[in-house]
């Protein structure tokens, strides 16, 4: 059967959510919004197995795994149900800073320098700058945890000033996580379609995955699906995928959209070339230092207590080429790693984390199909360890985690850690073979559809989100975020939805026909 839409979103993630709300805010539009996984109608249907922000490998997961840069193949996790990342991750309620703007900005316009994006912020959050509908809030100091409370003291010896609010700019130090909590769980993205199924504009279709985009000519005019009822289409007016930095180039690529070589590898027809769909695919690599709780360790009383944070730049750690605010240190409590590979190392279902993340990575990677079809999961490649400066800042964040696990206070609450020793810690060849092992991502996929001017062959779409040479096909998500930003993704996706949704809901695109090389 085929239905007539306006606009059609692919992907009904944070990124989703907030698109389809913005859209379907103008009556006379009819908007469709298509996702792969299961509905969540009410704040009782989010998933169990993800209450208070464990990171347990949870049932609404794509079942992909990353490999390259000589590390071991391992599991890379992304949410696949309605609300997407927000539906299911750690509450952490972090935006990009300016200075991630500024980068942007200085390769694709005004539309996304920090002045212009500020509102959109502003817009969305329930904070101390707006009155939108994420909760934000930060644990005061008199309730944390004597975990966290030894952490932040800790950092404070080290020569670490406190940070009150880490969402205030360009800004360093040790604190509190802002977190996105209502309930005592994550808020949801999905809670904006609560009330939307109402509307006479608006269609849900969950358990439905995009196969492609249907083209006429140089135009996108629809979608295959691929849900309950088997394959089908749906034609509307403006075609916008907002299925992530793993996803949304997996469908460009099965749509014909990419480098024809690699297209046809994979047993797709080229239509367009876009070589730069799929490659520049970037993360936030993470080590990080497990141990058991104690047992006289204090139960969690509430959400907000779990995650405490330390920002700063590899430069002072001596790493002469280190950009500002390029590392962050996350204390996580209480996190369940029942069906995970932590759960290998310790004992017992839950356990505590101490992790180093590096903002900025050098090194890049890829999403590239296996297949001509959803039957092939996506192959993801990320070359952590490949770029000198990379290893060098992991190096030193790892010894910087060793030095506040040594601290006397801290010590008293955590530890042992499994797998790190002093002797690892003291040898640059001992511990290069150590990260090798124990890097992981924190599943912050960005930059595969880049944004960018149409003359460089390997940025994808424009300044709105317009797919270079297509007409009526949009990207809305991280993936064309030409710069990692140096922060947790998912209030900034959240953002990008805010935006991105208020420019498509002014008027309908023009076409955009003229370079793209037309192949059949």
């Amino acid at each position: 059967m085929t239905t007539e839409y306006d606009d059609i979103i692919v992907g009904g993630g944070s990124v989703g959510c907030w698109l389809a709300h913005r859209l379907m805010s103008t009556d006379a539009r009819r908007v469709l919004l298509i996702e792969a996984g299961p509905d969540v109608a009410t704040r009782a249907a989010l998933p169990t197995d993800q209450l208070q922000g464990n990171f347990a490998r949870f049932s609404c997961d794509w079942g992909l795994t990353m490999e390259g840069g000589g590390l071991a193949p391992a599991s890379y996790p992304l949410a696949r149900i309605l609300g997407g990342g927000s539906s299911i991750n750690g509450a952490a309620a972090l935006r990009a800073l300016p200075a991630d703007f500024a980068d942007w900005s200085a390769s694709c316009g005004e539309y996304w320098s920090w002045k212009a994006v500020a509102p959109h912020f502003a817009a969305i959050e329930n904070d101390a700058t707006g009155s939108g509908a994420i909760p934000i809030s930060r644990c005061a100091t008199e309730d944390r945890h004597p975990v966290a409370a030894a952490f932040v003291e800790g950092s404070r010896r080290l020569g670490f000033a406190v940070c009150a609010d880490f969402n205030e700019g360009d800004i360093g130090g040790v604190g509190s996580m802002p977190m996105n909590l209502i309930d005592n769980r994550a808020w949801s993205a999905a809670e904006l379609l609560y009330a939307a199924r109402e509307r006479p504009n608006f269609t849900l279709l969950t358990q439905t995955q995009a196969e492609r985009v249907v083209f006429n000519g140089q135009a996108a005019v629809g979608v295959e699906v691929l849900g309950p009822d088997g394959l089908q289409r749906i034609t509307g007016g403006r075609i916008v995928l907002a299925a992530g930095a793993i996803h949304s180039p997996a469908i460009l690529m099965r749509s014909g959209v990419g480098h024809a070589p690699e297209l046809l590898k994979a047993g797709v027809a080229p239509l367009f070339e876009r070589r730069g769909i799929g490659r520049g695919l970037q993360d936030h690599p993470g080590v990080g230092f497990w141990s058991p709780p104690r047992p006289d360790q204090m139960p969690i009383r509430c959400a907000i207590q779990k995650q405490s944070l330390l920002r700063l730049s590899s430069r002072m750690l001596g790493v002469d080429d280190g950009d500002p605010f390029d590392l962050q240190i996350y204390l996580m409590l209480d996190i369940g790693i029942v069906g995970t590979e932590i759960e290998r190392m310790l004992p017992g279902p839950r356990a505590n984390l101490m992790t180093a993340v590096l903002l900025r990575p050098r090194g890049s990677g890829n999403v590239r199909l296996t297949g001509p079809s959803t039957a092939h999961k996506p192959r993801i490649q990320l070359d952590f360890l490949s770029h000198p400066s990379d290893r060098q800042r992991l190096r030193e964040s790892t010894r910087l985690l060793w030095r506040l696990s040594q601290d006397k206070r801290l010590a008293a609450h955590m530890g042992p850690f499994a797998f790190w020793t002093e002797s690892t810690l003291q040898d640059d060849r001992r511990l290069d073979d150590a990260l090798r092992v124990v890097t992981r991502t924190a599943f912050h996929p960005t930059g595969t559809a880049r944004m960018g001017p149409e003359s460089d062959p390997d940025t994808v779409v424009d300044e709105r989100g317009a797919v270079h040479g297509i007409a009526h096909l949009f990207v809305a998500d991280l993936s064309i975020m030409p710069v990692s930003p140096r922060s947790t993704t998912n209030v900034t996706s959240m953002m990008l939805g805010h935006r991105l949704g208020s420019m498509l809901s002014q008027a309908n695109p023009p076409e955009r026909l003229d370079r793209t090389t037309f192949l059949i």
